[in-house]
């Protein structure tokens, strides 16, 4: 009997001490929860994180993630994700915030196909999640406005390597005998303003893509603090009508009493989460604010560079204008300096007829007209030769 007694208490010791143990893990854990609703995420990623190396449990290696995530240490937060996805007592609500997590931090690190597969894979898990298709659908976006812009910049690297090539085709001779001739280097600054008005344009182009997607994000940002807000009201409504309840029924059963303690804590919780999406959602509006700023100064510059390069165009047609005259009028000048040169040579060969050819030049007149040019002396008959019209 007395054995069977000493049995049972040290039953008792061990389950109390296994009770105290474990409390206090759940202790600690609640601990870095609250710091981290509280916004600091450094503590609470310190206790966490001892937590998580004491106990792998998937609910605090998840905790501990996203504290370090908070933190910026997210390539400790892809770790400890990776070991949630690991862990055999990991649940379904532990694989999607780990997947959803890696996503995340992978678009912290720029890695946006990697992001992109991971937000699938939370999608697959739990395929109505709000936050996860928006997140997938902006990565992708993005990706495709990089790859654009990949594009642009390989075909004008590509543009200017040919525009190299053929400026450097030729000797230096021939560069400056084509710019001397139609206003060559006039055109190939005209051609370079040209392209420099393309990419301008790209760019500016590309400022209001991104300004329009910032405000976007602004107002997806504003409903979402307003949606958190709501909730919030609500859950403190709830949390204030389960106290007067309580107050009212303080007399009853003690199971009661638990059940109602237990769900005040759990309107707390969900009301200490509202706040933190309206803390999140406050800072993503302010980042969309700033970057719209930003956006909005390089559509001003691209503005102001327009406004040069169309200046420096005007200037470049005029001086192109000027150089074709000036060609034009050497053209022309040269054309009649071959003339006269032409004239003159054959002035310089012209002879007059002898007597001998008298007689063949005399063929274009009738019969009554060749007896009486023969009739004529010497100095008539040479003057009807050089000038026949004017004796008749």
């Amino acid at each position: 009997m007395k054995f069977k007694i000493a049995l049972i208490i040290l039953l008792i010791v061990i389950l109390a001490l296994i009770l105290f143990f474990s409390g206090k893990n759940i202790r600690k854990n609640n601990e870095g929860v609250r710091a981290f609703d509280k916004g600091d995420f450094k503590k609470a990623s310190e206790i966490l994180n001892k937590e998580a190396e004491n106990k792998k449990s998937a609910d605090i290696l998840a905790n501990s993630a996203g504290a370090d995530y908070k933190n910026n240490g997210f390539e400790a937060a892809a770790k400890k994700y990776n070991e949630v996805l690991n862990s055999q007592n990991a649940s379904k609500k532990n694989r999607f915030d780990a997947l959803y997590g890696l996503g995340n931090a992978a678009f912290k690190e720029n890695k946006l196909q990697e992001a992109a597969d991971f937000y699938k894979k939370a999608l697959k898990v739990n395929p109505g999640d709000k936050d996860a298709k928006y997140n997938l659908e902006f990565v992708l976006k993005k990706m495709n406005e990089r790859q654009q812009q990949q594009n642009n910049k390989d075909q004008s690297d590509k543009e200017n390597k040919k525009d190299e090539q053929k400026q450097n085709g030729g000797s230096n001779k021939d560069q400056k005998d084509n710019q001397q001739k139609s206003g060559a280097g006039a055109q190939q600054q005209l051609d370079q303003n040209s392209r420099d008005q393309k990419k301008n344009e790209a760019k500016n182009e590309e400022a209001k893509q991104r300004e329009s997607e910032a405000k976007e994000s602004e107002e997806n940002s504003k409903k979402e603090k307003e949606a958190a807000a709501a909730k919030k009201k609500e859950l403190e409504n709830k949390l204030n009508d389960a106290q007067k309840q309580g107050a009212a029924g303080s007399g009853g059963e003690a199971s009661r009493g638990k059940a109602a303690e237990q769900q005040k804590k759990d309107l707390q919780k969900q009301i200490q989460e509202q706040e933190q999406k309206m803390k999140e959602a406050s800072a993503r509006e302010e980042e969309s604010k700033k970057e719209q700023q930003k956006q909005q100064q390089a559509q001003k510059e691209a503005e102001q560079k327009k406004k040069e390069l169309d200046a420096e165009k005007e200037k470049l047609l005029e001086q192109l204008k000027a150089e074709q005259a000036a060609q034009q009028k050497q053209n022309e000048d040269k054309d009649k300096q071959n003339q006269t040169g032409q004239l003159q040579a054959a002035q310089n060969s012209r002879k007059k007829p002898d007597n001998n050819e008298f007689s063949s030049i005399l063929n274009y007149y009738d019969e009554s007209d060749k007896q009486n040019m023969r009739t004529r002396n010497d100095k008539a008959q040479k003057a009807a030769v050089i000038q026949p019209q004017e004796d008749w």
